[in-house]
């Protein structure tokens, strides 16, 4: 007896330590059900209405467009000697890395790559009928040299060994190199590998890789590659392809001895086939730059304060970190351009030594640029004639004619090609004024293919709210008692078109007789007038958009407390056009006064002493005929009374649990709620079945709108396809600086240009029913030390730069959904600020849906339950346990009457926006079912449970035998 009972003894005690190991295998699985979904390939969605009819059918027409969109969207920077295209008969070489190790997307949550599944250039080469130096490819792709933090994977030029070199000549119609630069998540363009990324920058706050020179530069191994091919003496061609989703600096391409540069982006699975179509000349280039390219790429004023900075006396996790935005508005474009136009003005100290990276003495835009916003050729050449431009300040729109004829006659290019007409304003400008741009872009359009000798007549609309400055001291002409408001000041606007930015100033100094003109190369030009028209503004309106044109919502200041000079009076100086001596330095050192330690500390909820009581509020209501939610598909979301009635249903338990998201959230199935489930997709929802997308740079470096709403709609169908109700996307922060880790899955360094794109794309993607939780809202430009980092600015730079970018998601697009940041707006995090979650989002935008938490289970120790919810936001993103402890305690045990208005709230928004997506379009009963592993999971937990029970019984049992055998 006695050996039976230690033999049951100890098979009990394993058995309960396999019960335990289930069953906290079991919480992970159930509390990630959603990822757990993805991962088995298991579509829980109920309905659809994809305009296909099998998913096969789909992925066909998918391709297609993403092969177009690459065509439309790469940028042919320059074509020396129409070296492009090349004869599909050629035989090249590839030259690079990563022309064996191609980039398809960035670092991100989102569809996974895979060899099957993307298709490489060097595969659409051979099938283009290119022949290809295998010896060459074959020791590139064994080579191995590979990508990792702060190295960009390039070879050695020892690698080119005598044995390499000499096949050169039997494949020396072309040497195509490719240039890759990769960066994703909490991966910026840095250095040394480090989790912490500290490391990353020199004594100049200068971001360095392992080579000790900055990301962007050409590196050595890529100058001695091309000098390699160039010292062969046998290649006819030399062309470069640059698969990177960000810009570099490559001033010296061309005096290196490269006839022509291609940008790709990142192509996705399918995009690669229209980079070959380009290089074969089957397809014309037609891709617009949507950032600048500078000569140096640390020269924007906002390097200067990009990485990693301390305040002096905070040490605490999630608080201890700064940003600032020292540049104001002058990020991109709107620094160098500007500067540019006082530069010829040769006022406000444009010439001074301040900036001067690549300028000897005195700073110069030749110097300084390499290629404008907004630039790119084509293999045809093209002549655009304004037809008339009207500023219509009745309708707020300004409206542009433009006839665009195909002028191209010598190109060895005779197929269709497409122009892109972009419409810039220039402001007037007085010092004492808000900071206002040289030039800015306010709308655009695309032709469509043109034949040499074709021509057509197009028309951009633009909105003149995009173009009204944020006057943080204005008076506000809606509400004289508050300050700040969209204004248009008094004075000159002229609105012209131009092949680029700089193209587009030039003509309107050209109308002003300015002369000494220069293009980027320093070349003297004369721009043109006729392509630029003046109105005349003859006083200050600061009544137009001193409301929302949205909602009419009071516009007026709102973040003064941004600014850290709120704080400590002169504490920053932030650049402004009236010295350009203000070009940032480091803003090291700066400390934090109590009060801002109370803010950083962020504890701030207390209940309103106006709380209703939770005895106020109906729950667990049932009605003889209970309201579900397909009955509540077309109810207007300002019908209080029918959503009351809706939500009057749910128990206490279920009314908590919506704020506790766990990639999706579960059914009620007795109120005909589905379950739902969401999933990180920027560039492709990420799913086994998943599709990923050309980059959302690309895309937008298209300006074709089609193609960008085609992106929303293909979303909205792989949504369908693998049974994701919502993504985690579409990115529109921006490009503040070319270092930016996730630039490729945000739309540019232009604000109005992502306010434009975010509109069509989301707009499209709703339209297919798909809920777009736009990230990362808001100022989430850089992942180094994203996490609680304090980021300061003034509140125009904030409305005019980081709020700008997202508002035509949500005002244009529609989008029921949104992401927050894990950074702080001021020093307040971005999900417990109640100005942007509540008066800007809600209340200005008009925004009608869910706004989400990035992943917060481990952003607890900054990012606080009550403290959100009271600022607006509706949900933790995979952190299910905010709702089933956190609210259900406020709730059941506190009796928080607060946060049960506010979980009323949250529900109305959540049950809203599933009544637009896709998995309630149809009229069928919703079906509700249970993933099989969730079955599974219970069966075997049955099983062990019971197993355990015997083990146990047969031990006492043994146990009290054994102890009568002793008795």
């Amino acid at each position: 007896m006695a050996n039976k009972f230690r033999l049951f003894r100890g098979l009990t005690g394993v058995s309960l330590v396999a019960l335990s190991l289930m069953v906290f295998g079991s919480i992970l699985a159930f509390e990630n059900s959603g990822q757990v979904n993805v991962f088995l390939n298991i579509n829980n969605s109920t309905s659809g209405h994809s305009n296909y009819s099998s998913v096969d059918e789909m992925r066909i027409a998918e391709r297609k467009n993403e092969v177009i969109t690459q065509e439309e969207g790469s940028v042919l920077l320059f074509n020396n000697n129409k070296a492009l295209p090349l004869q599909s008969t050629n035989k090249v070489t590839l030259l690079g890395r990563t022309a064996a190790d191609n980039i398809f997307k960035g670092g991100s949550g989102g569809s996974t790559t895979t060899d099957e599944a993307a298709t490489s250039l060097y595969e659409v080469l051979k099938d283009k009928g290119f022949s290809i130096n295998e010896k060459v490819y074959s020791s590139l792709k064994s080579s191995d040299i590979s990508r990792s933090r702060g190295n960009i994977g390039e070879v050695p030029s020892s690698f080119y060994t005598d044995d390499l070199k000499s096949t050169f000549s039997d494949y020396s119609d072309a040497a195509i190199i490719v240039l890759g630069r990769y960066s994703g998540e909490q991966q910026d363009f840095t250095s040394k590998g480090d989790s912490n990324q500290d490391n990353s920058v020199n004594e100049n706050n200068d971001p360095i890789d392992v080579e000790g020179v900055p990301m962007l530069s050409l590196h050595e191994s890529e100058r001695e590659m091309i000098k390699i091919a160039k010292d062969s003496g046998v290649f006819k061609k030399i062309i470069v392809i640059l698969n990177t989703a960000t810009t570099m600096e490559i001033d010296d391409l061309e005096s290196l001895g490269v006839d022509s540069c291609l940008w790709v982006g990142y192509p996705g699975f399918a995009g690669f086939e229209g980079v070959a179509n380009i290089l074969a000349g089957e397809a014309d280039p037609s891709g617009r730059t949507v950032d600048t390219f500078a000569t140096d790429s640390l020269s924007s004023p906002a390097m200067r304060n990009y990485g990693t900075f301390s305040w002096d006396n905070v040490t605490t996790d999630g608080q201890s970190k700064y940003l600032v935005y020292a540049e104001d508005i002058y990020t991109g474009y709107k620094y160098y351009e500007t500067r540019y136009h006082d530069q010829i003005l040769n006022i406000n100290n444009a010439k001074s030594s301040s900036g001067c990276y690549n300028s000897n003495g005195n700073w110069n835009y030749a110097d300084e640029m390499t290629y404008s916003f907004g630039h790119g050729i084509s293999y045809a050449s093209f002549n655009e004639e304004v037809n008339d431009i009207t500023w219509n300040r009745e309708t707020h729109q300004v409206t542009c004619n433009v006839t665009v004829k195909n002028t191209n006659s010598e190109s060895n290019y005779k197929g269709e090609s497409k122009d892109v007409v972009e419409l810039y304003v220039s402001l007037p400008f007085q010092s004492g004024q808000a900071e206002k741009s040289a030039i800015q872009l306010i709308g655009y359009t695309k032709t469509k293919g043109l034949k040499p000798g074709d021509s057509q007549k197009v028309q951009i609309i633009a909105d003149d709210y995009l173009f009204a400055t944020y006057d943080n001291n204005a008076i506000n002409g809606a509400d004289t008692t508050k300050k700040g408001s969209y204004v248009f000041d008094a004075g000159d606007y002229f609105f012209a078109i131009g092949s680029d930015a700089h193209d587009a100033l030039n003509n309107v100094l050209a109308s002003q007789n300015v002369v000494s003109l220069i293009d980027e190369k320093g070349k003297t030009v004369d721009g043109d007038s006729n392509k630029v028209h003046k109105e005349t503004l003859a006083s200050l309106d600061n009544k137009t958009y001193a409301v929302s044109p949205d909602t009419g919502e009071i516009v007026s200041n709102h973040f003064d407390d941004m600014d850290i000079n709120y704080y400590e009076s002169g504490a920053v100086t932030y650049l402004t056009r009236n010295d350009w001596n203000t070009y940032p330095n480091r803003i090291t050192g700066l400390s934090a006064t109590d009060e801002m330690k109370t803010v950083l500390d962020g504890h701030t909820y207390t209940k309103p002493s106006d709380a209703k009581d939770i005895n106020e509020f109906k729950y667990s209501q049932n009605y003889d005929t209970p309201i579900t939610l397909k009955d509540m598909k077309n109810v207007d979301y300002e019908n209080q009374e029918k959503w009351d009635s809706f939500i009057d249903q749910l128990t206490p338990t279920q009314l908590a649990k919506i704020p506790g998201e766990k990639f999706g959230n579960d059914a009620i199935s007795e109120l005909g709620v589905p379950t739902t489930q969401s999933a990180d997709g920027p560039d492709g929802i990420q799913a086994n079945t998943g599709f990923s997308h050309v980059s959302e740079v690309v895309s937008t470096s298209t300006y074709n709108d089609e193609l960008i709403a085609n992106r929303g709609k293909f979303m909205g169908e792989d949504g369908m396809a693998s049974g994701q109700s919502g993504v985690y996307g579409f990115g529109a922060n921006m490009h503040r600086t070319p270092y930016g880790g996730r630039n490729f899955e945000y739309y540019s360094e232009d604000m109005i240009l992502s306010y434009l794109a975010g509109g069509v794309q989301t707009k499209a993607a709703n339209e297919m029913g798909l809920t777009t939780y736009v990230k990362h809202f808001c100022a989430n430009d850089q992942e180094v030390w994203r996490n609680g980092s304090s980021t300061i600015m003034t509140e125009q730079t904030y409305r005019q730069g980081p709020l700008k970018g997202f508002e035509g998601s949500f005002t244009k697009g529609g989008s029921l959904g949104t992401m927050t940041s894990n950074a702080r707006v001021g020093l307040k995090v971005v999900s417990m600020d109640y100005e942007t979650m509540t008066t800007v989002l809600r209340k200005e935008w008009g925004f009608k849906g869910v706004s989400m938490t990035d992943s917060s289970k481990g952003s607890r120790y900054y990012l606080y339950t009550q403290e959100s919810i009271a600022a607006g936001i509706d949900q933790f993103n995979n952190d299910e346990t905010r709702g089933t402890s956190d609210m259900k305690n406020y709730l059941i045990k506190e009796k928080d009457g607060y946060m049960w208005q506010r979980c009323r709230e949250i529900a109305k928004n959540y049950f809203y926006m599933l009544t637009k997506n896709f998995v309630m379009t149809s009229d069928e009963p919703i079906v509700v079912t249970t993933p099989w592993w969730e079955t599974a999971i219970y069966s075997i937990l049955g099983v062990g449970i019971g197993v355990s029970v015997a083990l146990l019984s047969f031990t006492v049992f043994f146990g009290i035998k054994d102890k009568k055998r002793i008795a």
